[in-house]
């Protein structure tokens, strides 16, 4: 039998995943942390996630020894911007997709080029966690490190870039820096030429289930693995995810609910824009996808975790002991947000508290505002295209109440799927249909078993704390940029 690994390149950890014949193997994670230098600063060095990936593969391999495998493809957080020399070594560490430093360049950007402009080149708006204000971040603070720059490429094309010798990336991951005309599918030399970038440090793009090139011979021997295995250029993690629940047609919505959070839905073409929504490349060739994200979405109940000293079993019982938030709502602005309000200086808030609230109804109030920010998202998405079905993945999908919660808040039946592996599930069927084993991703999913479906509470109405947690964000927002003076 012919198994296919796939990595998931991620903020905390490296994934490692065998799938073979439609169904999950084994799977080993190798974890990490970002480094967090100063508010709204987040970054990580790339060798932790090479390192993280070696890992993985080797503690996968452990416990399947003699197996043939007939590819590898890796997805990969979005927007991580990989600074190379030309000898292909690492400049400096890498500026992370939820690093909010860039807002005096994504203002600079929409003085030079325009937000009209920014859509009509790019399909997409200025927005601090794109690749392109890292960039121009680096220019207006290193430019030391700026003038070494051969090629800027995404965190699983350099994990590529180790396996193989090759520097490149694929058409998805492309999609998200923001210097890549999603409905050409080529790089936008108009916008490099407005501001002064050289097309040469971007690299070649790639299909996702195009080969890259095989493991090189001396990497193969130190994970343990034959020679001649291909990798394939595999995609974001978004689009993998995405890949990974069945999203093959129109109408199916995908819900991740990760360290950050989105809402993504497949397009056949792009005709309509909605300044909110990213407008991205899908891994399915010749297929596009809308995607609204929001920047903590477990990472706000993972900040909740560590405050209140409990794990997460522990939050799940707390929000189940409450029948309500008691009049409690929850802004989960941590990092700043992206959708549905662009505002990098946004913050987290607590409204309502009162001396009767508990601890367990700021558990519930934590996951009623994620969910309340996934149902703006999913409104702006509807802007677009109607969304018939949903399918949930991520952490969060596994906490029956949080899926319940946000089952009743969506008022949308959810569906979990028995694979719920996401974006290294996806992966690996990038592989699988880049190695020939399958002529497509829908015959592959055309075999997977039911889905578990959440059914919303026909009771529910959550209209009115909804309506009052949108109102929450606009109350508060002019105050965020406001110093607090001694």
């Amino acid at each position: 039998m012919k198994h296919l690994i796939g990595l998931d390149v991620g903020t905390n950890s490296c994934k490692a995943l065998l799938w073979a014949d439609g169904r999950v193997v084994g799977q080993s994670l190798a974890a990490y942390m970002p480094d967090m230098p100063r508010d709204g600063w987040v970054e990580q060095c790339p060798t932790v996630w090479w390192n993280g990936a070696k890992a993985a593969i080797r503690a996968l391999l452990a416990d399947f020894p003699g197996i043939e495998i007939a590819g590898l493809a890796a997805s990969g957080q979005m927007h991580s911007s990989v600074f190379l020399d030309k000898s292909g070594n690492i400049i400096r560490k890498a500026i992370m997709w939820n690093d909010t430093r860039t807002t005096a360049q994504v203002s600079e950007l929409n003085r030079i080029i325009g937000a009209d402009k920014m859509l009509e080149h790019v399909q997409n708006p200025a927005l601090e966690g794109f690749t392109l204000p890292k960039i121009l971040w680096l220019k207006d603070n290193e430019p030391e490190n700026f003038a070494k720059i051969a090629k800027i490429i995404m965190p699983k094309d350099y994990v590529n870039y180790r396996l193989t010798g090759r520097i490149a990336t694929d058409i998805s991951d492309a999609a998200g820096t923001l210097l890549f005309d999603v409905a050409k599918g080529r790089w936008s030399g108009e916008m490099a030429e407005m501001l002064g970038l050289p097309m040469d440090i971007l690299p070649e793009v790639l299909q996702s289930i195009a080969p890259v090139g095989e493991i090189a011979p001396e990497i193969a021997a130190e994970l343990g693995l034959p020679g001649g295995i291909m990798v394939f250029a595999g995609g974001a993690d978004n689009s993998c995810a995405a890949i990974g629940m069945g999203m093959t047609r129109p109408g199916h919505g995908i819900i991740s609910i990760g360290t950050s959070g989105t809402i993504m839905t497949m397009l056949e073409n792009i005709d309509k824009i909605n300044s909110k929504i990213h407008m991205l490349n899908y891994s399915i060739p010749d297929k596009y996808y809308a995607m609204g994200c929001m920047l903590c979405a477990g990472e706000s109940l993972a900040w909740l975790r560590d405050i209140l000293g409990i794990e997460y079993a522990e939050i799940d019982a707390l929000a189940t002991s409450a029948p309500d938030s008691g009049g409690l709502l929850f802004l989960p602005y941590l990092f700043g947000e992206r959708c549905p309000v662009a505002d990098p200086a946004a913050r987290g808030v607590f409204f309502g508290i009162s001396r009767k609230t508990t601890a367990a109804h700021m558990a519930r109030a934590a996951m009623e505002g994620i969910a309340f920010n996934y149902r703006a998202i999913l409104d702006e998405i509807e802007t677009l295209a109607p969304i018939k079905k949903i399918t949930i993945t991520g952490g969060g999908a596994r906490s029956p109440i949080f899926a319940q919660i946000l089952a009743d808040i969506l008022a949308r039946p959810l569906e979990i799927p028995e694979n719920e592996e996401g974006p290294a599930l996806g992966a690996a069927m990038i592989a699988a249909v880049g190695a020939g084993l399958y002529p497509d991703f829908a015959t592959i999913h055309a075999a997977q078993p039911p889905a578990t479906t959440i059914t919303p509470n026909p009771t529910a109405n959550h209209t009115p704390q909804y309506t009052k947690f949108r109102a929450l964000y606009t109350a508060t927002a002019p105050l965020f940029n406001q110093p607090i003076s001694s």
